[in-house]
C-alpha cells in the first residue's frame, strides 16, 4: 500500500497544478496497476507528441486526454496510436455523436466504421427513449455494448428488459441507473435475471466498509455481480479499502477507493477491465462530468 501513496505523490508533485485530485488519483492508480513508477519526462514527452497532433483548441487536450494517456503510454508506437485514436474519432464524429470528450474516450473503442454506425444508431435510440438521461457520458458505454455482433433492437430490448427490472426493485433513475443497464447488456449479451439477484445481494457488501447503497454506487455495485468475488476476496478487499481510506486523497475519495481496492483483489490489467474500473470512477464522483471511468468486457 505504501507503493501505491508512493506513486500518488509522485504524480500530484508534477501534475497538482494542472488537475484536480480525482485526475491525480486515476493515474496514480494506472501506473500501480502497471507496477510503474512515475517518469515526469516521459509524461512530457508523450504530452508533446500528443499537443504536437492536435488544436490548441481541441477536446483531445482536456479532460479526456487523462482518459486516452493508458492507451498512449502502452503503445509500442504512440504517434501511431495517437493517429489511430485521432481518425477513430473522426468516424465517430462523421457517424453523429458529438464532439467533445466523452467521444473521444470512446475512440479508444472503435472496431470499425460498422461498429461505429451501429453505436451511433444504438445512441440515437437511447435518447429517444430514455430523454433527459441518456447524454454524452454513455458514449463509451454504446460502443462497447455495439463490440457485440447484435442488432441495435436486440441490444436496445436487453437494455431495457434491465431498466424494467431496475425500476422493480426501486432503483432510482438517472445516469447511473442507464450505466448500469448498459453494463449488464455489454457484460452479459442478454437478460440475465441471475446478474440481477446478484446485484441485489452484493448490495450488502457495502455495508462491509460502512458505505450507504446509493446511486453513485449502482455501477461498483454492478462491477461486483459481475466479478463474483469469493468471501475470502471480499474480506481481501475489505482490507485494502480500509488500508486506502485511512489517510488522504482517499479518505476523501471513498467512492474511488472502492473501486482501487477491487483493482488490488481482482486481476483488471487485461484489456478493457482497465477501463471498466478506471473510468466508472471518475465519471461518477462528484459531477466529474468530462471524465468517463471503467467499464468493459472482463470477459
Amino acid at each position: 500500500m505504501e507503493t501505491w501513496y508512493e506513486t500518488y505523490e509522485a504524480v500530484e508533485r508534477a501534475l497538482k497544478w494542472r488537475v484536480g485530485k480525482p485526475q491525480l488519483v486515476s493515474l496514480a492508480a494506472m501506473y500501480h496497476r502497471r507496477g510503474k513508477s512515475f517518469d515526469e519526462a516521459e509524461w512530457k514527452a508523450i504530452r508533446n507528441e500528443w499537443n504536437r497532433q492536435t488544436k490548441w483548441y481541441s477536446f483531445a487536450r482536456g479532460q479526456a486526454y487523462y482518459s486516452l494517456y493508458p492507451a498512449l503510454l502502452d503503445a509500442s508506437d504512440r504517434a501511431r496510436e495517437m493517429e489511430r485514436l485521432q481518425s477513430a474519432y473522426d468516424q465517430l464524429v462523421t457517424a453523429g455523436f458529438p464532439r467533445g470528450s466523452f467521444t473521444y474516450m470512446a475512440a479508444r473503442y472503435v472496431a470499425s466504421e460498422q461498429h461505429v454506425e451501429r453505436a451511433a444508431l444504438l445512441y440515437k435510440q437511447l435518447k429517444k427513449t430514455y430523454r433527459f438521461v441518456a447524454t454524452p457520458d454513455d458514449i463509451p458505454f454504446v460502443l462497447l455494448v455495439m463490440k457485440r455482433t447484435w442488432g441495435v433492437e436486440e441490444a436496445l430490448e436487453t437494455i431495457q428488459q434491465y431498466v424494467d427490472a431496475f425500476q422493480a426493485i426501486r432503483l432510482k433513475k438517472g445516469n447511473e441507473w442507464l450505466w448500469l443497464a448498459q453494463l449488464f447488456a455489454a457484460a452479459e449479451g442478454n437478460f440475465s435475471n441471475e446478474r440481477v439477484e446478484r446485484f441485489i445481494e452484493e448490495r450488502r457488501t457495502l455495508e462491509r466498509v460502512g458505505e450507504r447503497f446509493e446511486a453513485k454506487q449502482y455501477p461498483f455495485v454492478g462491477m461486483l455481480a459481475l466479478v463474483e468475488l469469493t468471501e475470502k476476496e471480499k474480506d481481501e478487499w475489505v482490507e485494502h479499502y480500509e488500508r486506502l481510506t485511512s489517510r488522504e486523497p482517499l479518505r476523501s475519495l471513498r467512492s474511488f477507493a472502492l473501486w482501487i481496492a477491487l483493482e488490488q483483489t481482482v486481476d483488471v490489467t487485461k484489456g478493457e477491465v482497465e477501463w471498466m474500473i478506471s473510468t466508472i470512477v471518475e465519471m461518477m464522483h462528484e459531477a466529474q462530468s468530462a471524465a468517463i471511468a471503467t467499464y468493459a468486457a472482463i470477459f
